[in-house]
């Protein structure tokens, strides 16, 4: 059994009990029984939780579960006080759901009250399922209610990853500049790929105007990285972020995609929807788009490549230079890649019209 009155040094066994500061609340809420819930949410609940349980959680397609999170008592933040007693409830399935509907609508990141309750709530929180939506509701509280010690500690260390993960994730969605050197040094450097990942896409929305070439810089060193998937995403980060935020680097981007676009180095489709992405950006010289069609070609012609990033470059080459890209795809009728098969098959008969 988990707990219903939250003494949280005696639950707390997943983190040290120096990260449990005395000013936080000892008691998170009485869960489902609380004397200051709303009866209607608390309706709403006992129906949610009958729906199948999954190690994630519940599905959202459960009619109940969309019942709860659709309810309008839970709009503009009005049931707050509700999901945060229910963050204090012995079962994993109502602490999930009240986590994932104060993500959703919860508006209680400028009180300090309840915002303190979330943040013992999640220093003592052991399930996985709970993990995402706690992380993403501890993302709403306001940096000035001054609890971002506590944020800090459970992005850079909690127990559960998925914690960790939404939270990180979703730090930067407030215009919570102060949190911005956090995001970034997990993006470069956290254990958990993961948790990284989150922290590199964190930076494409909610980068402060004055670190943008800060965000750029970092992206470019991520695109050698040893984890295909984060240089992939990288790639894609640096050539898509709006009015060529990062133009300064385009040229650093397209050598690197050329190095490595004839030799079947190509394991992602990052780098052929970076040369689209780039291709399109107002901001790119003419000579940086003809670098990023020919780059595109190579990645074709190299059928070790991955198969979306070829499709992807030959979308580019299709769209950029019409005649090369007929001739391309004739030539690619029969590819082994189902994906760019399809797509020169697609242009063959377009062209035949």
């Amino acid at each position: 059994m988990r707990f219903s009155s939250l003494a949280l040094p005696a639950l707390c066994s997943t983190l040290s009990t120096a990260a449990l500061a005395g000013d936080l609340p000892k008691r998170v809420g009485g869960g489902l029984a609380d004397y200051r819930n709303d009866k209607k949410i608390v309706a709403l609940v006992k129906k949610a939780e009958k729906c199948s349980w999954t190690a994630t959680g519940f599905l959202s397609s459960c009619a109940e579960v969309r019942a709860l999170l659709n309810a309008p008592e839970l709009r503009d933040g009005k049931g707050d006080t509700t999901l945060v007693n229910l963050l204090g409830d012995e079962k994993v399935e109502r602490r999930h759901l009240a986590a994932e509907a104060l993500a959703a609508h919860g508006r209680f990141g400028g009180d300090k009250g309840l915002s303190e309750r979330v943040v013992a709530a999640a220093l003592a929180e052991a399930g996985p399922a709970v993990g995402r939506g706690l992380g993403r509701a501890l993302a709403k509280i306001d940096p000035k209610l001054g609890l971002d010690e506590h944020l800090t500690q459970m992005a850079r260390s909690h127990a559960l990853t998925e914690l960790r993960e939404w939270l990180v994730g979703n730090m930067l969605w407030t215009g919570a500049s102060e949190r911005y050197d956090l995001v970034l040094e997990l993006g470069k450097s956290d254990k958990d790929r993961e948790v990284r990942r989150r922290a590199l896409g964190a930076l494409f929305l909610g980068t402060p105007a004055d670190r943008r070439d800060v965000s750029c810089t970092a992206w470019l060193t991520v695109t050698a990285d040893p984890d295909a998937d984060l240089a992939s995403e990288s790639f894609v980060h640096l050539a898509m972020w709006s009015s060529g935020k990062c133009k300064a680097h385009y040229d650093a981007v397209l050598s690197r995609i050329e190095d490595r676009a004839g030799g079947g180095q190509v394991t992602r489709s990052g780098m052929g929807r970076a040369l689209k992405y780039l291709h399109d950006q107002p901001s790119a010289t003419e000579t940086q788009k003809k670098r990023a069609v020919e780059a595109a070609k190579k990645i074709i012609a190299a059928k070790a490549n991955d198969g979306l990033a070829r499709r992807a470059a030959l979308e580019l080459v299709l769209k950029a230079d019409p005649s090369a890209g007929q001739a391309l795809a004739k030539e690619l009728l029969d590819d082994p890649d189902a994906a760019v098969r399809t797509l020169a098959r697609q242009a063959g008969a377009s062209s035949n019209k």
